[in-house]
């Protein structure tokens, strides 16, 4: 029986919820199954662990720079079994071998990886009657996870009874990849252009710090915004009173994270988008 950790990134729920059902499944085959965002996993000893799994979103073709800053900072985890996953709303591009990379430089050994669709959080591309990738991940992705852990089981098991398994194949090329390549946090953050507070809106929920990945907001009563922040639209999509706005958000359709239904009632049911399959990656 396998102790298994996933340590996750997400910003507004859709990978979290790929971590949930990749930890059911794992959990329902008799396994023990630990879920841990990258801020509370930084207490965590990856070593004591059987099999880690890292499951972050795409940010600018890249992984969030909190995933990423995890994977460079994270002790050695020599010899230990790992599986990645990705989750975005068009294109992930080289994130995953990106991550793969940064796994095997610590020691460990990615032994599977998925991508995932997931609906668009991005306020600049939400229009009212086009948001991609609306409603995902939904049944069809659950039932692909699903299957996918029982195929990473079945490649741990070989694993751990001394047989050899195939690394996966993670895509390591994509002209996409190149603009991920100068997407760094300030570029990201920079993109957001500013973000300004209603005061007489904001009912000092503290929604968006204890959600912000970066811990990039404080509270003094009203929300204060750090150089730390990677751009991940998090604090203003998700807050209630949508008191924190970007020149971005004008007339935009905010994110209020999965199965929050993200289009005002007006909409429901308007919009057209829809994002393809994510392909699986295995080896």
């Amino acid at each position: 029986m396998a102790n298994a950790l996933i340590v996750y990134h997400s910003s507004t729920g859709n990978t979290r919820h790929c971590a949930e059902v990749l930890q059911a499944a794992l959990e329902g085959a008799g396994h023990g199954c630990e879920l841990l965002d990258t801020r509370r996993a930084r207490q965590a000893n990856l070593p004591d662990y059987d099999l880690i799994g890292f499951a972050t979103a795409v940010y600018g073709f890249r992984p969030a720079h909190a995933m990423g800053e995890f994977l460079r900072e994270m002790p050695a985890i020599e010899g230990k079994p790992v599986f990645l996953l990705a989750c975005c709303s068009m294109i992930a591009a080289k994130s995953l071998w990106r991550m793969q990379r940064t796994v095997h430089l610590k020691g460990g050994r990615v032994i599977a990886g998925i991508e995932v669709r997931g609906e668009e959080s991005w306020p600049a591309v939400r229009f009212p009657k086009l948001i991609v990738g609306k409603g995902r991940p939904n049944d069809d992705d659950d039932e692909r996870l699903r299957a996918f852990a029982a195929n990473l089981l079945e490649r741990h098991g070989r694993l751990a009874a001394g047989e050899d398994v195939d690394p996966p194949r993670l895509r390591w090329f994509s002209p996409w990849g190149l603009i991920g390549a100068i997407t760094a946090r300030p570029v990201m953050r920079y993109a957001m252009l500013g973000k300004k507070l209603n005061e007489e809106a904001c009912t000092q929920c503290g929604l968006c710090a204890r959600n912000c990945p970066m811990e990039a907001i404080t509270l003094e009563p009203y929300p204060r915004f750090g150089g730390n922040c990677m751009g991940c639209f998090a604090c203003v999509n998700l807050c209630p009173a949508e008191a924190i706005s970007t020149p971005l958000t004008w007339g935009r359709v905010r994110y209020k994270g999965h199965g929050a239904g993200s289009a005002p009632p007006e909409q429901e049911g308007h919009d057209e988008g829809a994002g393809a399959d994510g392909e699986k990656l295995e080896g």
